[in-house]
């Protein structure tokens, strides 16, 4: 695997995780540590900051045989052409394979279904959902609309819509919440960090709901910038963490939570629109609220 940098001044395990999606950053972390990156064909390590026209190589030779197989995984697909796959990722299945997840991932499902026109043979992710995040993910078919995708998500053109309920009542019903995220003590969550890098979350309410003494709201947030768990972090961050949220709620939630039933945090993907890459041709797809959303929300309001 081969990039020519065209704009530097980027750590090096940053610059990979923007060019290759379907690894994790802590994978390509380890395998700069193993001395498989090369620059200039010298090894480099994580520290090391990308420049113009560096040229990179990566041997994933050994790596790709244990980690990117083929499985039988059922996919719901919204929309397939020659060019592009939009489909709905269900509860409970990774984007893509991390270290000690091997299987049971979406790339491994596009692997087993598509012959897609990659180079290096990688499922063309463009974008991703937490795994207990449902909703509409657009895939790559060919190089071409791997770019292209790429770049529209970079230069934020993509209508990224998600419908969230959250405790509490949410006023005012309209607004924005701009507040950088960066990497809390444990890796794998986020915080707000005023070192961190730039995040927005617009929303806009869609229903208040009081049951049993306890007031919720749903509401409709839209992605300007897409960083790890953003809508998330950003609604705890203004005292209303989302419904069902292992990893950012409150401790007064938690009996509401059990009592409602919900295993994962209620958060679905369910508006996507971009240019079709090939024609230009603004696109856009809609997905329903999934079966145990939909039941949360006839029990509040029973």
């Amino acid at each position: 695997m081969r990039f020519i940098v065209s704009k530097g001044k980027v750590r090096i395990d940053k610059f990979l995780s923007s060019k290759i999606l379907d690894k994790s950053r802590s994978f390509l972390q380890k395998i700069i540590r193993e001395g498989k990156v090369h620059v200039g064909g010298l090894v480099v390590g994580q520290g090391y900051v990308v420049k113009s026209k560096d040229v990179i190589s990566i041997d994933l030779k050994d790596e790709g045989a244990s980690i990117l197989k083929k499985e039988n995984l059922k996919l719901r697909i919204i929309f397939e052409d020659k060019d592009i796959i939009v489909l709905e990722k269900p509860l409970g299945i990774a984007v893509h394979p991390a270290e000690g997840k091997n299987s049971g991932t979406l790339v491994n499902a596009l692997l087993d279904k598509l012959d897609i026109e990659i180079k290096n043979k990688r499922p063309g992710i463009v974008h991703r959902l937490d795994k207990d995040t449902t909703g509409l993910l657009v895939i790559a078919k060919n190089e071409k609309s791997l770019v292209n995708l790429q770049k529209q998500f970079q230069d934020r053109e993509v209508e990224k819509r998600y419908l969230v309920l959250v405790y509490g009542h949410v006023y005012p019903k309209h607004g924005e919440i701009n507040i950088p995220i960066g990497k809390g003590q444990d890796k794998t969550k986020r915080k707000p960090a005023e070192e961190g890098k730039g995040s927005v979350t617009k929303f806009e309410v869609i229903e208040y709901i009081k049951h049993d003494g306890a007031e919720y709201t749903l509401a409709e947030a839209s992605l300007i910038t897409g960083r790890t768990h953003q809508i998330r972090v950003h609604f705890k961050s203004i005292g209303f963490p989302v419904v069902g949220d292992k990893d950012y709620s409150l401790k007064k939630y938690m009996a509401l939570d059990e009592k409602l039933g919900l295993d994962r945090q209620f958060l679905h993907a369910y508006k996507l629109g971009f240019h079709h890459p090939k024609t230009g041709k603004w696109v856009g797809f809609v997905s329903d609220l999934p079966q145990d959303l939909n039941d949360v929300l006839k029990y509040l309001k029973s």
